[in-house]
């Protein structure tokens, strides 16, 4: 974790290549789970048309996550209900039951997307509408995130999840995310890498 934070922090300038969807194939990520709660906190905002999901590294826990944040129907991403400085929510895992996650501003959110591109895995996000979160989580403690690779890309699939203990155990069939930039708007729009 010490050879994580000094690369992080002691590097003036950190590079990253665009985003893709193809590339090599990403590492497995620890399945991630987001409250309902969250995932309506983040959909009931104004003009929310649904979530981007970014491959991440937690580099306090030194393990590879994901982070969500609500978009708009053109792929900019949007401030949360949270509060404006706190719009991104890193997975931190589930202990005793319960789901923890990391709030994070768009600084540290950058980081986050660094730290994970510092491993020299591939760079993708994927797109979630609200209109298929909405019914994955009815009924449901909340979503269940994994990441794929089929096709020849990286991707993320989505399902409604119910969480037992310290497992969350899907409980609907996983639906593929709209794998980015080819289908989520700008590239711009995106959590900007450090620089």
């Amino acid at each position: 974790m010490n050879l994580i934070k000094s690369i992080l922090f002691s590097s003036a300038f950190v590079l990253l290549a665009p985003f893709s969807s193809t590339a090599q194939v990403a590492p497995e990520l620890p399945a991630s789970f987001y409250r309902s709660s969250i995932i309506n906190t983040i959909l009931n905002n104004e003009g929310c048309f649904g979530i981007r999901v970014y491959p991440a590294l937690n580099a306090k826990a030194n393990t590879l996550t994901t982070m969500i944040i609500g978009i708009d129907k053109d792929g900019k991403e949007l401030a949360s209900d949270f509060a404006s400085k706190y719009t991104y929510q890193m997975f931190k895992g589930v202990l005793n039951g319960k789901a923890a996650y990391d709030p994070l501003n768009s600084t540290n959110a950058r980081w986050t997307c660094s730290g994970y591109s510092l491993g020299n895995y591939p760079k993708f996000v994927a797109e979630f509408q609200k209109s298929a979160l909405m019914d994955m989580i009815n009924g449901n403690d909340g979503i269940r995130l994994v990441n794929t690779y089929s096709e020849s890309r990286n991707n993320f699939k989505a399902s409604g999840a119910k969480l037992g203990g310290n497992d969350f155990d899907p409980s609907t069939a996983a639906a593929e995310g709209e794998p980015c930039p080819a289908m989520c708007g700008n590239p711009s729009d995106y959590v900007s890498p450090v620089n």
